[in-house]
């Protein structure tokens, strides 16, 4: 399917004339392919929207008309810049394309329905994969694929083998899977650690230790030179 977008041809590149542009809900692009010098063009921010939201990527062909020209030139979206905290569309970039010559593009998936394995028995839904690459002529690109998953019970799956298509060449190997049904995970709650027969061993002082800390710089004198030096007071 092909969409359509106007574009004017821009004639100034300064930093504060693309600020004004985009103030006033114009996107600053350019137009290159072919080999051809870029041309510098300008689009109303309310014709571009709508087709991003539909062209996922490269998918989308379109026919571009540049000011008063007559004649549609065939290109599809290449880049599309975005300001990293507002996602205001800062700059878009389109390629010709020649729709006689093949082109490696990435396509989206899309999952539809409810896995009868997840909605009944507790399955898990694992997604691989979200877009495949194909090659083909810019006429036959796929805009997205959409795989029906109500049908996968546990330990079901659907691989890139699976996916219907048309003139398109897969790129992405055929065994790749793309989405799985698995069995559920069970959390299991570890038990607490008994405490170890050495470890309180070591925690605990040894014998015999809390009275040497307790008598330290103290020395004791053997109970049987006590006795003798008493002796000797008595005889003196």
């Amino acid at each position: 399917m092909k969409a359509t977008l106007q574009a004017e041809t821009r004639s100034t590149d300064t930093r504060g004339d693309l600020r004004k542009l985009r103030a006033d809900g114009v996107v600053p692009g350019v137009l290159y392919g072919f080999g051809e010098t870029a041309q510098a063009i300008q689009i109303k921010l309310t014709e571009l929207r709508p087709l991003l939201r539909r062209s996922h990527g490269a998918t989308l062909l379109i026919d571009l008309r540049i000011g008063e020209e007559t004649a549609p030139i065939t290109t599809v979206i290449r880049e599309v810049q975005r300001h990293p905290v507002t996602r205001q569309i800062l700059h878009c970039d389109l390629l010709k394309v020649d729709l006689t010559r093949k082109y490696s593009v990435t396509v989206p998936i899309f999952l539809a329905g409810e896995s009868v394995g997840v909605k009944n028995f507790g399955g898990v839904m694992d997604v691989h994969i979200r877009e495949i690459d194909v090659r083909c002529r810019p006429d036959e690109i796929p805009e997205s694929y959409t795989l029906d998953v109500s049908g996968l019970m546990i330990g079901d799956s659907i691989r890139v083998a699976d996916i219907p298509r048309g003139k398109e060449e897969f790129l992405t190997h055929a065994d790749v899977t793309v989405v799985s049904v698995a069995t559920p995970r069970k959390v299991v709650e570890a038990a607490p650690v008994a405490a170890v027969e050495g470890e309180e061993a070591a925690e605990a002082p040894a014998e015999g230790e809390e009275a040497a800390e307790g008598g330290k710089g103290k020395k004791e004198e053997p109970k049987g030179k006590k006795e003798e030096s008493k002796g000797k007071k008595e005889e003196s």
